[in-house]
């Protein structure tokens, strides 16, 4: 008899390797994957996670990683695996291209900020922005100078823990967050579909900054709009790895 984490992975594996992704068939089975990813616990995947002092002081300093990753599982389908967030720490701002995402929180609360890409067409960048940008870069053309900023809209800050129920990230809505540890470390299961492709390029993971609200936003006939430039992977960001030690994983 299958556990509930092989019943969550079959389950997803089934829906992103069989089921068209828009179709009303897609999201029966896609709610059908969250309702069972909800009822997961640590206990499932065999999971637990505290630093010592030592090692949370070293990760304070910036000596250690301030993230953790189990791996679980991926193929050209899905990858699935824990994260771990350290005390104190966050993944920063990035996105997941062209992916659906489903994540449960299994220890500890996390804090997570998103926002929703918005088409570029009609919109300029405000001018304090653009001038701020070409005082710390080389001068760039326009048609670069566009590419390296991204008009999002803001949604309202949320804070899941090992109690809530798991949330959806669509290739569209809230595809770009950042995921911040509140109180302690948190660990959470991450299902994401199609996985990142680093090797082709098709879905690589971009990372972004964010302006403040003074002085890095407009208005457009959709509200308020906020510019994030594009950015290297920070250097302050990279992840450690730890042994999955649940049960295992197999194609249904």
């Amino acid at each position: 008899m299958a556990t509930p984490v092989q019943k969550v992975f079959q389950s997803a594996y089934k829906l992103f390797s069989r089921v068209t992704v828009g179709s009303s068939s897609f999201n029966e089975h896609l709610r059908e994957v969250t309702v069972l990813a909800s009822k997961l616990t640590a206990t499932d995947v065999n999971f637990s996670f505290h630093d010592d002092p030592e090692t949370q002081r070293q990760v304070e300093q910036g000596n250690v990683a301030p993230a953790v990753y189990v791996h679980l599982w991926e193929d050209r389908v899905l990858s699935m695996g824990i994260f771990v967030v350290r005390q104190g720490c966050r993944i920063p701002l990035h996105n997941h291209p062209d992916m659906h995402g489903i994540c449960k929180v299994i220890q500890g609360t996390v804090r997570v900020n998103s926002f929703t890409p918005m088409s570029p067409v009609g919109l300029d960048i405000p001018k304090h922005i653009s001038q701020n940008a070409k005082q710390s870069l080389l001068p760039l053309l326009r048609k670069k100078e566009q590419s390296q900023f991204s008009p999002v809209t803001t949604h309202s800050s949320i804070t899941l823990t090992k109690d809530d129920p798991a949330c959806v990230l669509s290739p569209s809505a809230g595809n770009i967050h950042e995921m911040v540890s509140v109180d302690g470390p948190v660990a959470f299961i991450d299902i994401l579909a199609p996985p990142y492709d680093h090797t082709t390029g098709e879905r690589v993971c971009q990372y972004y900054q964010e302006n403040s609200s003074e002085d890095g936003t407009s208005n457009s006939s959709n509200g308020q709009v906020h510019w994030f430039r594009c950015v290297p992977p920070p250097n302050s960001f990279w992840c450690d790895t730890m042994d999955y030690t649940g049960p295992s994983l197999n194609i249904p």
